[in-house]
């Protein structure tokens, strides 16, 4: 179960500055969606790729190599 999400680390302005755009951002995995909810509102144009992805968490990622059950 996660907690409560804190940024720990702002994003650089310039990387905000088109929302994103040409940004790549890989994770390991989505699970709940929650991390990448978070970075997806900061980020709306970014492309978000993760090797594993979890059925809650799969709507929020634009590329994955494998969905894994959500247990």
């Amino acid at each position: 179960s996660q907690g409560q999400l804190q940024v720990l680390k702002e994003i650089s302005p310039p990387l905000l500055a088109d929302e994103g755009a040409g940004v790549l951002i890989i994770d390991d995995l989505t699970d709940t969606g929650k991390t990448a909810g978070i970075v997806r509102a900061m980020m709306p144009k970014a492309h978000f790729a993760t090797v594993y992805a979890k059925p809650k968490g799969r709507p929020l990622v634009d590329t994955f190599v494998t969905e894994v059950s959500q247990d």
